[in-house]
Formats: structure tokens, sequence, C-alpha cells
């Protein structure tokens, strides 16, 4: 059994080796702690084959615009976007969902003011991210009256 120190915040992860109980794991990371914000809420966490990519989230009132990993065989964490690009604002309560095996869609959410209703893609394979633009069309209709 691997044990890690429960002094150190961000060492706690679960570990496929025994999908049925939980354990300590060490946790590495070569990024400097100041960019590596691992204490946060509201934020996703999306698996991508052995990976763990954590979108925005919150710490209080302050809200996140980044992009970690986590790699579950090393149990390795990287920041691979400290600040998402296209005009992606920090946020909380969003979604992130895998779409084909290889795009996290990342819809809506919220900061401190404002819901947001923007759309952002991180492609894994090439590391990129992209705003699409989006033609938005209502699914359901409600009663129209006769003659309109």
């Amino acid at each position: 059994m691997v044990q890690a120190s429960p002094a150190k915040p961000g060492t706690m992860s679960w570990d496929c080796a025994a999908p049925s109980k939980w354990r300590h794991v060490n946790v590495r990371s070569n990024e400097p702690h100041k960019q590596l914000k691992l204490e946060r809420a509201s934020h996703t966490a999306t698996v991508v084959d052995s990976c763990v990519y954590i979108v925005a989230g919150r710490k209080g009132s302050t809200f996140y615009a980044d992009l970690l990993r986590f790699d579950t065989a090393t149990h390795t964490w990287s920041v691979l976007c400290p600040a998402i690009p296209n005009g992606f604002r920090p946020r909380a309560n969003h979604t992130a969902t895998l779409v084909g095996g290889r795009q996290i869609w990342v819809v809506a959410g919220s900061d401190s003011e404002d819901v947001l209703g923007d759309v952002h893609v991180y492609d894994v394979p090439s590391g990129t991210w992209s705003k699409p633009q989006l033609t938005w069309v209502a699914a359901c209709r409600g009663p129209v009256a006769p003659g309109g």
C-alpha cells in the first residue's frame, strides 16, 4: 500500500489498482505550487484515457480559468493551461463533456456576477482550444395561436 502524508494538501486520489477501496497515493508535480491550485470547488473533472482533466472552478470568491491534468498512471499533476484562451472567463458550475473521445466541451457556468452561456472546446490530442460559433435553435415550441 502506498502512503502519503495527510498533512500535505492534494495528496489523495483514487487508485484504480484497488477499484473497491480508497487509499492514499503519493502525488507528484513539476509545477510551481502557486500555479497548481488544487483547493477548489464547483469545477469539472473529465476522464480521457488514464488522465483526469480539471477545468476552472472556484475557491471562495476566487474563480479560476485554468486547465489541470492528473495522470492516474504516474500520479502526476500538470498545469496544461494557466489561463484558457479565446475569451474564457473564470467560472464555476459549468459542464465539461467528453465528445468523440478526443474533445472536452466546456459549456456555460457562472461567476460572482453573471451566468455565462458560452462554449469552449479543448482538443485533447492537439492541446488546443477553440470557441465554436454556435447557432441556437429552439428545441421545443410552446403552443402556437391559431393562424400564427
